[in-house]
Parts: structure tokens; sequence; C-alpha cells
């Protein structure tokens, strides 16, 4: 069998997609999981630290975590304008994010409504 194939214990092939498989620094994907906290609000503060405490780090802490959070926020904003032309309730969410980040909706975490 050839290394790169994937297969299930029944000997199926699976279809694999690693259209936006990159290497790079593990606080991209740490930051995900924080901003689903943070931002979002749909992680509770008490499951988040259970997730950091279990992988062993709060990215949180980093020093360059607020950079990776506002670039992960500016692409979740960036969505919504983006479905906004099939997705009827994005084009209100958008902009309501847009004014989060802007400062116009108090502080994080803001309850961002999911689009899509």
């Amino acid at each position: 069998m050839d290394r790169d194939t994937a297969l299930t214990r029944d000997g199926h092939a699976v279809l694999l997609d690693f259209e936006r498989t990159a290497l790079g620094p593990p606080q991209w994907d740490l930051t995900s999981t924080a901003v689903a906290s943070d931002t979002l609000g749909n992680l509770s503060p008490t499951a988040y630290q259970h997730y950091a405490d279990a992988y062993g780090q709060d990215v949180r802490t980093w020093k360059h975590y607020p950079l990776y959070r506002d670039i992960r926020e500016l692409r979740l904003i960036t969505f919504a304008f983006q479905t906004a032309d099939h997705t009827p309730t994005a084009l209100p969410e958008a902009h309501h994010r847009l004014a989060c980040l802007k400062g116009d909706r108090g502080s994080r975490p803001w309850g961002w409504t999911p689009v899509g």
C-alpha cells in the first residue's frame, strides 16, 4: 500500500482535501479556538481554559496573539461580506462585525452569528 493513500479499516479509500494545508506556526491554529471564546463567545471561558490546559499552552499569553486574533476577526468579517449575495442575513451580520471591530459594540466577546 502506498503510504500516501488513506484507507478505512475495511479498505475503502478516503478523499482528503489538503487545499488549505500549509506549514506555519502552531499559534495560527490555536488562535481559532481562542477567537471562538474571546470574540465569538460560543466557547465558554471554562471550556477554553480546559482546552488550553490540555494543550499545555494558552495562546492568548503569546505576545503576537492580538495580531493573529485581529487577522482572524478580519477574515470572519470579509467572509460575511462575501456570502451576502446568497445569504440574506450575512450583510447585516457583516456590518455588525465591522462595527464591533471599530469599537462601536463594546468589548469582546461580541457573540457573532454564523453566516454562510
